[in-house]
C-alpha cells in the first residue's frame, strides 16, 4: 500500500507528534509503528473524532473535592480517548477552548493556581502556530479553591475543548456545605456545541 501525503504542514505535524511522542510519553498518542502496521485500525479508532455528535469512547471527567493542609482542591480526573488532546489550562494563551473551572455569577467561589499529574507537554498548535502546553494523557488536574466561609452552595462547570475533534464539553456539578466540610454533587460530561444549539 502506498501513501502519498503532500504539503509541509503535515511533515511539520508528525514531526511534532514524534518529538512529543518521544518526550512525554504520550500513552494516548498517535503510535507510528503501530500505523504502519494497520492503518485501517488506526483511523477507525480516530473515526470518533471525526463525527461532532459522538462522544469519543474512553473520554471521561470525573471530579471530587481534597482537603490539603486545610485548604479545598477541585480535583479532576481527565481521561482521554485515543489521539484525543486538550489545551492545558496552564497555556499563556487565552484560548476559549483551554480546560477551564468557571463559576455561577452568584457563587462566591474562585480557584487559583493549577496543577497536572502528570504534568502536560508541549504540542503544536495549529491555528496559532504555536507550541503550547497540552494535556495528551489521562492527566488528573487540579486547582485550589477559595469559598466565601458564609457560601453554603455553588454551581460550577468544567469546560474545555476535545481535540482534534474540535468540539466543546462541559461537565456541570455542585459544591455543598455539609457537616463533615465539603461535598460534591457531579452532572455528566455533554457536548458544549449541543447544548448551545438546543437553548
Amino acid at each position: 500500500m502506498k501513501i502519498r501525503i503532500k504539503g509541509r504542514r503535515f511533515r511539520l505535524t508528525l514531526a511534532v507528534l514524534f518529538l512529543a511522542n518521544g518526550l512525554s510519553g504520550w500513552s494516548q498518542s498517535v503510535n507510528f509503528g503501530f500505523i504502519q502496521k494497520d492503518l485501517a485500525i488506526h483511523e477507525a479508532l480516530m473515526a470518533p473524532h471525526r463525527n461532532p455528535d459522538l462522544i469519543p469512547p474512553g473520554f471521561e471527567v470525573d471530579v471530587d473535592l481534597e482537603l490539603r493542609d486545610e485548604e479545598w482542591w477541585l480535583i479532576s480526573d481527565v481521561r482521554l480517548p485515543y489521539g484525543g488532546y486538550v489545551i492545558s489550562s496552564t497555556c499563556d494563551i487565552d484560548y476559549l477552548g483551554k480546560f477551564q473551572v468557571n463559576w455561577n455569577t452568584d457563587s462566591k467561589v474562585d480557584n487559583i493556581g493549577w496543577e497536572e499529574l502528570p504534568p502536560s507537554a508541549a504540542g503544536y498548535e495549529p491555528f496559532e502556530a504555536e507550541m503550547v502546553p497540552m494535556i495528551v494523557q489521562n492527566t488528573q488536574v487540579s486547582t485550589r479553591l477559595i469559598i466565601d466561609e458564609k457560601t453554603a452552595a455553588a454551581q460550577g462547570k468544567i469546560f474545555m475543548v476535545l481535540e482534534p475533534q474540535c468540539v466543546p464539553y462541559s461537565l456541570s456539578f455542585q459544591l455543598v456545605k455539609t457537616a463533615a466540610g465539603w461535598g460534591i454533587i457531579q452532572g455528566r460530561l455533554v457536548s458544549a456545541l449541543k447544548s448551545a444549539l438546543s437553548d
